[in-house]
């Protein structure tokens, strides 16, 4: 119905299919639409990212204390994330934690390669309280990737991203 509604059409008009790495797009005779979405849930929560023209991936995840969450950042996680993770006060470890996974999830959504990306091939920051930014991809910087980060909280017991390609210059 979302997704109708911003293409003016009946929802049972449209068709979605799935890329290679299982992001959804849309097919048929809205393929040319130029319209790119991305869902996510977690819980009773559901939130959707529409953009016009530019891939976009969202993500949310309820914050809770996972028992191996140290194991998973040590793992999956790059460097500098590790390292700004680890340093973080263990009271502050949960939304550190989901700060990280929504922002990694929602890029690799956005640029459509799934998991076939190494999590640890690029940086987000994940403190609380620090400004949500990819802050590289391989060795580009995150102000030069092309990419846009933001953070958003539903509740305080919710985090999620949204990461979109940058607009083109002119448009």
């Amino acid at each position: 119905m979302l997704l109708a509604e911003r293409l003016g059409c009946l929802p049972s008009l449209i068709e979605i299919t799935y890329l290679a790495h299982g992001k959804p797009v849309i097919a048929g005779d809205h393929s040319n639409s130029g319209l790119c979405f991305n869902l996510a849930h977690s819980d009773e929560l559901a939130v959707y990212a529409f953009a016009h023209g530019r891939p976009v991936g969202i993500d949310i995840e309820r914050i809770r204390i996972l028992a191996n969450a140290d194991d998973i950042a040590e793992h999956m996680f790059s460097g500098i994330e590790r390292r700004t993770y680890f340093s973080l006060n263990p009271s502050d470890r949960p939304r550190g934690f989901f700060n990280c996974w929504t922002r990694k999830e929602a890029f690799l959504k956005a640029t459509g390669d799934g998991l076939c990306r190494p999590l640890d091939s690029f940086d987000v920051s994940l403190a609380p309280g620090d400004e949500p930014r990819i802050l590289g991809v391989r060795k580009v910087s995150g102000d030069s990737c092309g990419w846009n980060l933001e953070s958003f909280a539903v509740t305080d017991d919710f985090v999620g991203a949204v990461v979109s390609k940058e607009e083109p210059h002119g448009d």
